[in-house]
């Protein structure tokens, strides 16, 4: 059987390379995907259908807008990537992890994927749709 290459990202991730059709040319050219790491090692393996790996394809063009929720309330945001910062810049206005001694934690929880987990300060998560972020105050004066 013969497995193709592909390339190990954090968090779960992966990256390979695969056929796309161009419908005004009618040419083939190969474009690297990230998806979900299971996703792309079912595909490497001939498990699955391009077609079934293009639906779980996380894109790359930041003009793409996702819907989130953070602490149960639905956000559109635009972009790949959201950093610790960028949650609590969404859930409290803006305001900085040392403004007024504040420390937030961040976790998060995708069902689409399977994963949960927290963000420390300076870390980012790629965003797929539907991801639920919880942030809290853990600790003032």
């Amino acid at each position: 059987m013969d497995t193709k290459q592909y390339e190990l990202l954090d968090r779960g991730f992966a990256r390979i390379q695969v056929p796309v059709h161009d419908v005004t040319s009618d040419s083939v050219s190969m474009r690297w995907v990230t998806a979900p790491e299971t996703f792309i090692k079912l595909y490497a393996y001939n498990k699955i259908s391009l077609k079934i790996l293009l639906r779980h394809v996380i894109e790359d063009d930041p003009k793409v807008r996702w819907k989130i929720i953070v602490n149960g309330k639905e956000r559109n945001i635009f972009g790949q990537y959201l950093s610790f910062q960028n949650i609590i810049d969404l859930e409290y206005n803006g305001v900085k992890d040392s403004e007024q001694y504040k420390m937030f934690t961040v976790s998060y929880q995708s069902d689409s994927l399977g994963v949960q987990g927290s963000l420390s300060y300076n870390e980012k998560i790629k965003v797929v749709d539907g991801i639920i972020f919880n942030t809290a105050i853990t600790s003032g004066v």
